[in-house]
């Protein structure tokens, strides 16, 4: 009964401030123009302090393809427990998207807003809970129009189709439209704009993840065995692992034991004839690794997972900045997809044929495909290489000339050196 009227409140409070917020915003949006302004100050916005080892990924990145600007940056965190060491000035961000009090002061006394990166306006499927986290990333943006700054989203994803829900569309449409410029992370999301109606700059880029380049270090020891990787994460319990979170249904319950089947037969079979190693990317990994009574790390490290990284031959993963940091290092990748992203991202990389839909793959199939890798594993390789090669300097072209050509615009003349 407590959770049910906590809810209840949570709902009353949602729809009664996004009633407020966004009935400000529009009117100024109708009648009210941007001023241009000198730019230092930022306030930056994301999924940050959130334990996931690719959010931090994404700001590392960013602020690296940034680091010829003379920015001061605060960044938004969710929780104070698990901050990183950014390198920057951190706030707590309020857990509903309603609770802007925490940092309104800070988009207030900014020159710009940033948005970015990540699957911001990636969801898993249509629901409740995907509605508020994307109504939680457009509340910055709709307090910064408020107070007249301009803001900047910077390597998000956004699912292609139209957002089911009519109002949240519009609501979706109308804020990003307010933006002053847009760098989605693949061609996907882009379509996902255009087809939500979003009208403002919006240019095609790819991760900024994939700008970083990791030197891979030969083993000391040579190994007995080949190791595999896997990343695993328990997808259809998904966002039931968060606190106050709704009860999980029969037939997403059903799914999971279906799936967690899947894999013991998997990692049965390949405990044979491969050593496995089992990587941690965010702390509801570890409660999928618990179920299949598997050692782990107890939470996501950064310098652990890329020691194990190292360490592998092939990696199998459910975590899109786990495809990355694999290509990153040269290591191959299968794919149990779970997001659009995952999809595009094997595609980029033509080895469609080891992407796997997490609602059909079969035990037989992953297996498969991993003989199919070893067995050509060094064109493979090479593959990848040069892809990888060629999508860091398509990002660190257009996040410098886009990116930096659109600030001048808005006030800042000196800041940012000429390449």
């Amino acid at each position: 009964m407590q959770k049910f009227l906590l809810r209840l409140y949570n709902l009353f409070l949602n729809l009664s401030s996004l009633l407020i917020l966004f009935s400000v915003f529009f009117i100024l949006k109708l009648f009210k123009k941007q001023e241009k302004r000198r730019i230092k100050k930022i306030a930056w916005f994301g999924a940050y302090g959130n334990s996931n080892l690719g959010d931090d990924l994404i700001f590392y990145s960013l602020k690296r393809l940034l680091k010829h600007t003379n920015f001061n940056y605060q960044l938004s965190v969710r929780d104070k427990n698990k901050i990183k060491n950014y390198g920057v000035k951190t706030f707590i961000k309020g857990e509903q998207f309603y609770d802007f009090i925490k940092y309104v002061n800070v988009i207030r006394k900014s020159d710009a807003v940033f948005l970015g990166g990540g699957g911001l306006f990636e969801y898993y499927y249509s629901s409740n809970p995907a509605y508020r986290m994307i109504l939680i990333y457009l509340c910055p943006i709709i307090i910064a129009r408020i107070y007249n700054k301009p803001t900047f989203v910077l390597g998000v994803g956004v699912n292609e189709e139209k957002i089911d829900n009519q109002l949240i569309r519009f609501i979706f449409k109308h804020t990003l439209s307010e933006t002053n410029l847009f760098i989605t992370r693949d061609e996907k999301s882009k379509r996902g704009l255009l087809n939500n109606g979003v009208k403002t700059k919006i240019y095609s880029s790819y991760d900024p993840v994939l700008s970083l380049k990791f030197d891979r270090k030969k083993p000391k020891i040579k190994k007995i065995k080949r190791k595999i990787g896997l990343i695993l994460w328990p997808y259809f319990l998904w966002p039931h692992f968060y606190k106050n979170s709704s009860d999980i249904s029969n037939a997403k319950r059903q799914k999971h034991i279906e799936f967690l089947a899947k894999i013991n037969i998997i990692i049965s079979d390949l405990n044979k004839n491969y050593d496995l190693e089992f990587l941690t990317f965010h702390f509801s990994d570890t409660l999928l690794y618990n179920q299949l009574d598997l050692d782990s790390p107890i939470k996501p490290n950064l310098k652990t997972y890329m020691s194990q990284l190292n360490s592998i031959d092939l990696l199998i993963t459910m975590r899109y900045h786990g495809q990355i940091t694999a290509v990153l290092n040269n290591v191959p990748v299968i794919a149990i997809s779970v997001q659009q992203k995952m999809d595009a991202f094997m595609e980029n990389f033509e080895t469609e044929k080891f992407n796997f839909d997490v609602n059909n793959f079969t035990p037989n199939s992953i297996l498969k495909s991993i003989n199919e890798v070893f067995n050509d594993e060094e064109q493979i390789k090479l593959d990848l290489n040069r892809k990888a090669i060629h999508y860091r300097k398509k990002i660190k072209s257009s996040y410098f000339s886009l990116f930096c050509s659109d600030i001048e615009e808005n006030g800042l003349q000196n800041a940012i050196p000429k390449e």
